[in-house]
């Protein structure tokens, strides 16, 4: 029986699976879109990251290295280019209790991490970086104009002035940023489904004695 080979245009010398290509390059060619080199790339240098901080890890994927086109991938953004080294260090010098932040840095109460499989318990980026990195997946604009609106704004609720657990509206029709509430008021205009009416309404309701209406 005649085994065919792959058809990469360097020579493959392993067996064709699907599409006249062996199963490493079509799984690589459906991801990333190009055939990439006949040999493997585990282990091996394809150049530097192209971020534009110049990065001096190996670029992997489409010319990033792994963490940056990672980063890009879940966030929109590439982030700084060096965070990695600075962050290794951070986590000697964090304190029982503590944890730093693998996003933005800082050093934080446990508390402030979701639950992850890592020496701590804990997942590497804080419960603010994530909500970030959420929000800025969904209305499509990097983590780092987020942020920079975050930081420009009051930093209390714009309904009861509380300085704690504040996260980022916006509007779900047009993704427009609204301001910064607490989480608690923010989910709560969600529940009135962003309706200014319904809003309104309630608040009347408030204003109504029970009481006098029964009788």
């Amino acid at each position: 029986m005649d085994v065919r080979q792959c058809s990469h245009p360097d020579g493959c010398k392993r067996t064709v699976e699907s599409r006249g290509l062996c199963l490493m390059h079509y799984m690589r060619l459906r991801r990333t879109g190009e055939l990439g080199p006949v040999g493997s790339t585990r282990g091996t240098n394809h150049g530097q990251c192209i971020h534009p901080d110049g990065c001096e890890r190996s670029a992997r994927t489409r010319g990033w290295c792994t963490m940056h086109y990672q980063r890009i991938y879940k966030a929109g953004d590439p982030g700084p280019a060096k965070a990695m080294k600075r962050r290794r260090t951070a986590y000697k010098d964090a304190p029982p209790g503590f944890w730093v932040c693998c996003e933005c840095g800082e050093t934080k109460a446990l508390d402030q991490f979701h639950r992850g499989s890592n020496r701590t318990g804990r997942q590497s980026a804080c419960k603010d970086c994530q909500s970030l990195q959420n929000l800025a997946r969904i209305i499509g604009i990097p983590v780092a104009e987020l942020r920079g609106f975050r930081d420009s704004q009051p930093q209390h609720c714009a309904i009861c002035a509380t300085t704690t657990d504040l996260v980022i509206d916006h509007d779900h029709d047009t993704g427009r940023l609204r301001g910064v509430l607490c989480r608690r008021h923010n989910s709560g205009i969600g529940m009135f489904d962003h309706d200014p009416d319904l809003l309104r309404t309630a608040a009347d309701w408030l204003g109504i004695d029970v009481t006098a209406s029964a009788t």
